[in-house]
């Protein structure tokens, strides 16, 4: 497994819809924090304005396991991994990992536009172990959902089919925790 996840991140590292989509993820928030306006009176605070932005990463999330993984069935190096003699268990051990790194990846890139928000707002007001808490839960909320889109993605072998599924279940996924929440 070692040797598919070295060869797994080698491409993520040079995937171009990684970086498209951490580059769409700052700057989508840095436009929103931007445009935000600070007379607003449920945005007052930098904790409020950051996260609101948070679920729609989920969106970005599919497009880049979707199109990330596509590229593996199309190209036919699922079928090569399997043929060497590495086991399914292994190969989505390896997918899944990968693309957990890459939604992290996005996730940190959209972390990055704090900066943005601290010249506009000013620093968090929430304490050290509340941030702390929210980092947690956002990582963990981000390798499951990378989980699983990346099994939906394992399971769907066309390219286009599985990016779309993969957007839509994500729209779905947004939609039912804002009901939820409501």
């Amino acid at each position: 497994m070692r040797k598919l996840l070295r060869a797994d991140l080698f491409c993520l590292r040079r995937n171009r819809v990684l970086w498209l989509c951490m580059a769409a993820a700052f700057v989508i928030s840095a436009i929103f924090l931007l445009r935000l306006s600070t007379d607003n009176e449920n945005m007052r605070t930098l904790d409020d304005a950051f996260l609101q932005l948070l679920p729609f990463l989920s969106i970005l999330h599919a497009a880049f396991i979707g199109l990330f993984l596509g590229i593996e069935y199309q190209d036919g190096t699922m079928r090569n991994k399997l043929v060497v003699g590495h086991s399914r268990r292994a190969v989505y051990g390896a997918y899944l990992i990968t693309g957990t790194v890459g939604c992290f990846a996005i996730l940190l890139a959209w972390a990055a536009s704090v900066v943005i928000g601290v010249v506009k707002f000013g620093w968090f007001a929430a304490t050290a172990g509340t941030l702390l808490l929210y980092s947690a839960v956002i990582l963990l909320l981000t390798a499951a959902e990378a989980a699983i889109l990346t099994l939906l993605c394992l399971l769907v072998t066309n390219r286009a089919v599985s990016g779309v599924a993969a957007i839509l279940l994500a729209l779905a996924l947004l939609i039912l925790g804002s009901s939820f929440y409501n």
